[in-house]
């Protein structure tokens, strides 16, 4: 049995298919993809006929994203019950097939240079260990948007249940049921700036970090930025920006600002059908800004911030939530899930299922050789893929006559060496200002490494 094999059996073990057929059938496409995370399903998939048990799979009516989803929510469930803190960094991403002229049931998910761009959108809520460790997807909606004509009262008076909106107070509510033993700190950008978000977090008996979208109006009638400006600086906080494509990464020193507020149940003493049962919500505001390189946070938090400590914990897990953005890029980058040419929008969302819990296993194995560097590699990795690992990163040395076949490690290394040979296969240096790998030089090199796996297993 491989070792994606394996862990495929594990991660869903409890998955209820009804068919037999099914049953076995999903199994083997699931092995097959996780084997090669980045090919397409024909060219990941061992012949024509398997190719075509897979696009049958994924038309099947009795096959839905939910029952491919809920095995892993509670394998990732069971990985959070080591600890007694969770953080939830939930966003929504838009998979764009626009390109995909042929491709019907997509919706339009978001606009680029004014045009409407056909695709899915998806919403996940990805749990982490204090310390950053990626523990599985605990959410994750996948739809296609649908034209909305409503404007004006008829939009606002609409119920959160019916509004798109909704997923992210969905998420919080699917948390608490799935982790009903942890302390969960559930942390969103700007979008999730909603009233609602902070009265389910009371409700639920979980807390939230949401940086500020609107300049509310409180208790007494004054903005949230007024009153902030009354407060004086507490201290401060130095934080690394990390790099993108546009930018790269920079240390800023945060001036901290914090304040207990009262958010205003009918703000401007306006009653509508939605807030008629609503109540003042005691909230607490943590401002953190750096006017040199124009970075404002302001984040909403239920957490209490009594002292500058606290309001540094609370940035601290604003951070945590970049941790999703990067989860995206492995499903987009790595698993080039927007390359799939499944035909239909429901037949893609499936697929995309499948693939979303297959990306936070290479983003899981991406963390996990940084917050346990000296365990075995063979606790994560089979002997045919650090071997190939290692053979693929230094064949060239030893054609060249500067390495023997014979220097290939006898014993397992620690995964952290076996990672950065992974990564050396996908293009890290490993110089000695380079850092640890990043996601996509481990993505890039995983995917030759099983590749070479396979040829040594097959010649052993």
């Amino acid at each position: 049995m491989s070792n994606n094999q394996e862990w495929i059996q594990h991660e869903f073990n409890s998955i209820n298919l009804l068919d037999p057929r099914l049953h076995k059938r999903f199994f083997k496409i699931a092995t097959e993809l996780a084997d090669r995370p980045a090919d397409s399903i024909h060219s990941a998939t061992a012949d024509w006929a398997s190719s075509k048990a897979s696009y049958r799979f994924f038309e099947n009516a009795e096959v839905n994203s939910q029952k491919i989803l809920s095995p892993h929510f509670e394998s990732t469930a069971w990985r959070c019950s080591n600890y007694k803190k969770i953080i939830i960094t939930e966003d929504t991403s838009y998979l764009d097939y626009n390109k995909h002229t042929k491709t019907t049931g997509l919706g339009k998910s978001f606009k680029s240079y004014g045009k409407d761009v056909k695709g899915i959108c998806m919403h996940a809520g990805l749990a982490l260990s204090p310390a950053g460790l990626p523990l599985g997807l605990i959410y994750n909606k996948l739809w296609t948007r649908k034209e909305n004509h409503l404007t004006g009262n008829d939009r606002t008076s609409m119920p959160i249940q019916l509004k798109e909106s909704y997923r992210w107070i969905e998420c919080g509510r699917q948390a608490t049921e799935l982790l009903q033993d942890q302390e969960i700190i559930l942390v969103s950008d700007r979008e999730g700036d909603i009233y609602e978000a902070y009265e389910n977090a009371v409700d639920c008996n979980y807390d939230v970090v949401i940086r500020c979208q609107h300049d509310r109006v409180l208790d007494d009638e004054i903005k949230i930025s007024e009153i902030l400006s009354l407060e004086k600086v507490r201290g401060s906080h130095s934080v690394i920006i990390p790099g993108n494509g546009s930018r790269k990464e920079k240390k800023v020193k945060l001036e901290i600002r914090f304040k207990k507020i009262e958010l205003s149940a009918r703000p401007n003493m306006q009653k509508t059908q939605q807030n008629k049962r609503r109540e003042n919500i005691e909230l607490y505001v943590v401002d953190a800004s750096d006017i040199v390189n124009d970075i404002n946070w302001r984040i909403i938090t239920t957490l209490p911030v009594k002292n500058l400590q606290d309001a540094k914990d609370v940035l601290n897990y604003y951070k945590m939530r970049w941790n999703v953005e990067l989860y995206f890029k492995a499903l987009k980058t790595g698993c080039t899930v927007e390359d799939c040419r499944l035909g239909e929008g429901g037949k893609l969302i499936k697929y995309i299922a499948l693939m979303s819990v297959i990306a936070w296993r290479i983003f899981w194995m991406t963390h996990i050789s940084r917050h346990d560097p000296n365990i075995s590699c063979e606790n994560i990795l089979m002997e045919s893929e650090w071997k190939s690992a290692w053979w693929l990163l230094h064949r060239k040395k030893v054609k060249e006559g500067k390495m023997k076949r014979s220097d290939i490690p006898i014993k397992p290394p620690s995964l952290n060496e076996a990672i950065r040979w992974i990564a050396g296969n996908g293009g890290f240096k490993g110089r000695k200002g380079d850092g640890n790998p990043g996601l996509i030089s481990i993505w890039r090199g995983w995917n030759r490494v099983l590749i070479g796996a396979e040829m040594f297993e097959f010649l052993n």
